[in-house]
């Protein structure tokens, strides 16, 4: 059967999804009143089971057809196997440590062979698919993995003898797997552990310890399957682990909400996860393009790029050398130094240029480049504005703005400038070439914001065809202004003050026709703009707790990725998987709790693709609660 759907079970119904749309195509009840445990699929055939009830059906194309009856089984059902030999039967295995062999036919149970461990089990799995060698695997009542053949040997009472027992586990055996190729058999367990076990007999009989013991889960481990290169073991922390068979953890899946993640298949030809949460949702995972993010630091010493990039010698102190203002451009870092020099250290090439020094941009300056990177404005403590081109460093504008210093600039197209002033005074400007090919710095219209403490802008965005803007400042607020060409507008057309908190905005982008703001409070928010031109709040969102410092929201074809500070650390998010994709360290702590945050030099962190065994997550998100 080619995989185009994928089956799951919820309460007693059984759903159908596309893998190739996502959609979910249909539910059929039954179970009646079970609950579904189970789905074991031969072909296209399936077996439903769960609790004291199995059930039969077939797949055609995307429709599933019952074609049994419920049958009922005096005791609990752990595990179900498909038979080669003979056919048309199952193996089931029950509660009490016993298998019963069914005659799909004939609708009817031929035979029920019990074990000398007369106990309860907590999990089962079959190995083989033929009677005459089938094998049961049972996690029993005594934290023991116990293997015993129905058709085997048997004492005096018709009782299968046990052929191998592994012990090690210390608390309850939730789940067993067994994988036929490497010969290997894993048990997961209420001790947080994954164990593996080799199946190999030994003069007829297998015991021993474990060859290798998993540690990672912070909770108990409720199933874990077997691949070719890998395990994927899911728990009670709501995390799916994908390890390597050294025990070594490859990648940590946390896309699910709250606690628990309750069930899980791979597919090894397709090299996919399905995974199904407490959060009533259905995650697919895909292994198929195997990478692993590998962090790395690399310190730049500013000392040693002043003098690289300098031809005269230094005579300035190296401390006036000091990062001041730093961005990241696609390939470059741009360093506003202390003593206003403006360098960039290319990643590519690893070496430093200057791109421009000023001695007005001493001491005090602020610096923002154009969203296609190839301009950078810098505003002044006199209130000037510099606009230069980051290629090499032509200066194209110097205006006098302000009387007294410039307290921000934020771009918010390739053309469009907003920069504010003292009292709240903004101004947007056009930056474009003239017929000359020369640079102008047109004002488009002035804007006074709302009285606040810390009155200037932080982050704007630009409405379709110029009609307006949506900002945020320090204080927290956000503001809709309309575009008054030629006037000044003393009043927003709405606003939310301090809706971030007293922190201030640190984010305001349009995507989708909606609005987005993010702010150092740990939430973002979504908004449209009516047609009465009111900024309406969707939603608010709040990424995770502890995480109080959203910096930027970037939207990819499929995903939105958080970036911000979590503690001392930087972190990268994907809010649609809820999985962290990037966590480093910030800031460093030294002794008595001081934060020591280097003068000289700059640590960059990258994260860069490793080829492993490759693990990419899907976009799949399947939300069951509705």
């Amino acid at each position: 059967m080619s995989l185009k759907l994928f089956s799951i079970g919820e309460g007693s119904y059984l759903h159908t999804y596309s893998l190739s749309s996502n959609r979910h195509l249909a539910q059929y009840n039954v179970l009646g009143s079970s609950v579904i445990h189970g789905i074991k699929a031969s072909s296209n055939d399936l077996v439903i089971f769960g609790q004291k009830s199995l059930c039969l059906g077939r797949l055609t194309g995307s429709s599933f057809d019952v074609t049994s009856e419920v049958a009922e089984f005096t005791d609990w059902i752990w595990d179900v196997q498909w038979l080669a030999e003979p056919l048309h039967h199952l193996a089931v295995a029950l509660g009490h440590n016993a298998v019963a062999l069914w005659d799909c036919s004939g609708f009817k149970c031929t035979e029920v062979i019990s074990c000398v461990e007369n106990c309860i089990l907590y999990s089962a799995c079959f190995i083989g698919d033929s009677w005459n060698s089938l094998v049961l695997a049972a996690g029993v009542v005594f934290n023991e993995v116990v293997l015993w053949r129905p058709a085997g040997h048997r004492d005096g009472s018709g009782r299968s003898i046990v052929i191998g027992r592994f012990k090690g586990h210390e608390g309850v055996i939730f789940n067993i797997d067994y994988n036929a190729e490497k010969c290997l058999l894993c048990s997961v367990s209420d001790d947080r552990t994954i164990r593996l076990w080799d199946l190999r007999l030994r003069d007829g009989c297998t015991s021993g310890d474990p060859i290798r013991t998993l540690y990672g889960h912070r909770a108990r481990v409720w199933d874990a399957k077997l691949m070719t290169d890998v395990i994927v073991s899911i728990g009670e922390d709501a995390c799916c682990f994908v390890w390597n068979y050294e025990g070594s953890i490859i990648k940590k899946f946390t896309g699910h909400k709250g606690q628990n993640i309750w069930s899980v298949a791979v597919n090894e030809s397709k090299q996919l996860i399905v995974t199904g949460g407490g959060d009533s949702s259905i995650r697919l995972w895909s292994l198929a393009t195997i990478t692993d993010a590998e962090h790395t630091t690399e310190c730049l010493d500013m000392e040693v790029a002043a003098r690289s990039v300098l031809r005269e010698a230094v005579t300035e102190e190296m401390s006036g050398f000091t990062p001041r203002l730093v961005s990241l451009l696609r390939n470059e870092l741009l360093v506003m130094t202390q003593n206003g020099y403006l360098l960039g250290y290319g990643f590519l090439t690893k070496t430093w240029r200057l791109i421009v020094n000023n001695p007005e941009y001493q001491s005090y300056c602020i610096m923002k480049e154009s969203p296609d990177n190839r301009l950078v404005a810098i505003g002044t403590i006199k209130g000037h504005v510099f606009v230069h081109r980051l290629d090499n460093g032509a200066r194209l504008l110097q205006v006098s703005v302000y009387s007294s210093k410039v307290l921000s600039l934020c771009w918010g197209s390739g053309e469009d400038l907003f920069s504010s002033g003292p009292e709240g005074a903004v101004i947007w400007w056009k930056v474009a070439q003239n017929e000359n090919g020369k640079f102008d710095l047109t004002e488009i219209c002035d804007y006074i914001l709302c009285h606040s403490r810390h009155r200037w802008l932080t982050s704007v965005t630009i409405l379709s065809d110029d009609v307006g803007f949506v900002c945020g400042d320090k204080r927290g607020s956000v503001f809709l202004y309309r575009n008054g060409v030629g006037s000044k507008s003393e009043d927003p057309c709405d606003s939310h003050i301090a809706i971030h908190g007293k922190t201030g905005v640190s984010f305001i982008a349009q995507h989708d026709e909606f609005l987005y703001s993010a702010g150092r409070d740990g939430t973002y928010r979504k908004y449209s703009v009516t047609e009465g031109w009111k900024l309406r709040l969707i939603h608010t969102f709040k990424v995770q707790k502890g995480f109080d410092w959203l910096e930027k929201l970037i939207f990819t074809s499929s995903d939105l990725l958080v970036m911000g500070f979590h503690s001392a650390y930087f972190v990268v998010h994907n809010a649609t998987t809820n999985e962290t994709l990037m966590k480093v360290i910030a800031v460093e702590v030294i002794g008595h709790g001081e934060l020591c945050t280097p003068r000289i030099r700059l640590h960059l962190h990258s994260s860069k693709p490793r080829r492993l065994s490759s693990i990419q997550q899907e976009k799949t998100i399947l939300d069951m609660s509705s």
